[in-house]
């Protein structure tokens, strides 16, 4: 195994630097690769030995006896590189094959190597670049990454993930992509720690020569940039795809998008200097997500949380205009609930109802609940109570926080419903208690039944047990009389 790969490495005259800086492959094809071509076949100067090598190579293949497919094979690829493309197509599948069961470590390094030298000479003699660079992405992280920690290997692998994504755009598979934001991610924590390094040590750059090679790395909007086309990429693909395909997308997505959240620490400051300006575009829709996506994943030691910045509210408004939704309506009402903008946030409630009505009626009750919480905390008692009853009426899993709302209500309203008649002063607590009733809340039955007016009382009222009674002010409801446990 040494003698093959030994005559392969020297035919190829590739270290393995060159494979990884080289992405066209091959030098300009001379005289004696282009000689004797003829039916899609380039035999070279010597067709007869040409011929003999192929079929010994090809033979073994079919017997895969990959080790003695080699030799002949090496030979061909020195002598007619550009005998077909079936002799790389058949060398990866070879060399796939031995370093598979292959256990020297170093061997498994030179098989690799020659595996990627295959696909720039590939590319050099017979085109198809996307798609051998498509396959090379495929192999190429898991051969290098490992092989030296120095920041400038790092960098070399990353240019060939550059320039995969950079060729393929669309075409690009879920392996290329992953790897590609996997290793910006890397080298801007590199990055990151020659910075702290600098600071900590409080030495000049130029000093520290394995620093200054960090200098390869990537900046904080480097990263971002490439997360970006990344993610526009994955977004295109994902708009074409369906079914288990469409499922695949979205979960190398969600990947890429985690690799991003673990490896940035945002802050409002940079967020904003950043976008700020490009949200006066309501039309530009990407960097209106890419707003709220960084804002929401600020960890800011401000006292103030980052999606409080004005900037945060443009950038949601933004996106509800192209694609208005329930979820983007609320965020964008509570926004003007902490502002103390009750008046607009009940204007974007009222937008997201006739969206529930019309797409997601479940979603009703909850929406009804918030705007009576809206009223409540104004004060506007019955407005309170009509929403909270839309509320029960719309979700029957809101019955016992929308009943437990009104007879709240109800309770605080003593002073406000006050009677001389000393049944009907009490009487708002009979009607507490029978909403808390519906609501199931026994420990608030049993408050309200404290309140309830006293036998004396109903007999100074010339009242009894068991009659009707009315409530005016706001409630005007009609309730029984009860007497209190004495």
């Amino acid at each position: 195994m040494v003698k093959y790969l030994t005559l392969f490495c020297v035919s190829f005259l590739f270290s393995y630097s060159t494979v990884v800086a080289q992405n066209g492959g091959g030098k300009p094809c001379t005289e004696s690769c282009t000689a004797g071509c003829s039916n899609g076949w380039c035999w070279g100067k010597d067709p007869d030995a040409s011929k003999v090598k192929n079929a010994l190579y090809t033979d073994a293949l079919k017997l895969k006896n990959y080790e003695e497919a080699v030799a002949p094979l090496e030979w061909l690829f020195a002598n007619t590189p550009n005998l077909r493309k079936s002799i790389y197509q058949n060398g990866e599948k070879i060399y796939k094959a031995l370093l598979k069961k292959e256990k020297d470590p170093q061997k498994k390094i030179a098989l690799q190597d020659s595996i990627l030298s295959i696909y720039g000479r590939r590319i050099h003699y017979f085109g198809e670049r996307k798609k051998v660079l498509s396959r090379k992405g495929n192999v190429a992280y898991s051969y290098l990454i490992t092989r030296s920690k120095e920041p400038v290997h790092y960098r070399k692998v990353y240019d060939i993930y550059d320039e995969i994504i950079s060729t393929n755009a669309e075409l690009s598979n879920r392996t290329a992509i992953t790897y590609y934001i996997k290793l910006s991610a890397l080298l801007y924590k590199l990055n990151l720690r020659r910075e702290k390094l600098r600071k900590v040590k409080k030495e000049k750059l130029e000093e520290k020569p394995k620093l200054a090679a960090e200098l390869a790395n990537l900046e904080k909007v480097e990263l971002l940039d490439n997360y970006d086309r990344a993610e526009i990429i994955l977004d295109n693909i994902i708009a074409k795809e369906k079914g288990k395909k469409k499922a695949k997308w979205e979960k190398c997505k969600n990947g890429v998008e985690g690799i991003l959240t673990n490896t940035v620490d945002f802050d409002c400051t940079y967020v904003i200097e950043k976008l700020a300006d490009r949200l006066d575009n309501p039309d530009d829709l990407r960097t209106s997500k890419k707003a709220v996506k960084y804002i929401i994943g600020c960890k800011s030691h401000e006292a103030t949380n980052c999606s409080n910045h004005p900037l945060f509210l443009k950038a949601v408004k933004n996106i509800y205009k192209a694609e208005p939704s329930i979820g983007l309506g609320v965020t964008i009402a509570k926004k003007h609930l902490q502002a103390k903008e009750n008046d607009v946030a009940k204007e974007w409630y009222n937008k997201v109802i006739d969206i529930a009505k019309e797409k997601e009626q479940s979603k009703l009750g909850e929406l009804y609940m918030d705007i009576a919480s809206v009223y409540r905390v104004e004060k506007n008692k019955s407005k309170a109570r009509e929403y909270a009853v839309l509320a029960a009426q719309s979700d029957e899993t809101k019955i016992p926080e929308a009943y437990t709302m009104i007879g709240d209500l109800y309770m605080l309203s003593g002073k406000e419903c006050a009677d001389v008649n000393p049944v009907k002063n009490r009487a708002v607590y009979l009607l507490a208690y029978d909403i808390y009733q519906k609501s199931g809340d026994a420990k608030k039955m049993r408050s309200a039944r404290e309140q309830f007016p006293s036998a004396a009382d109903i007999h100074i009222a010339n009242m009894k047990v068991g009659e009707s009674v009315s409530v005016s002010c706001w409630i005007n409801r009609k309730t029984t009389i009860r007497s209190r446990p004495e």
